[in-house]
């Protein structure tokens, strides 16, 4: 799995159902401040392409991310 600047997931499957969950998080700040509250970086508003590639098979969704 690509996440934005040619970021790759790589994960092993198993024999049945496989799933990968993304919370959309695409930087986590660290901060020690009392009052930080946005340690959390999303990605932007946009349309967004997903790949997942399976020996020979390759797989493609779009989908839009709104603010």
């Amino acid at each position: 799995m690509v996440a934005g600047a040619g970021k790759e997931h790589k994960m092993k499957g198993k024999k049945g159902l496989n799933q990968y969950r993304w919370n959309l998080v695409i930087k986590k700040i660290d901060n020690q401040s009392a009052y930080f509250i946005n340690y959390l970086r999303f990605p932007p508003a946009g349309t967004y392409s997903l790949h997942i590639i399976v020996d020979d098979i390759i797989m493609k969704k779009e989908f839009v991310i709104l603010k």
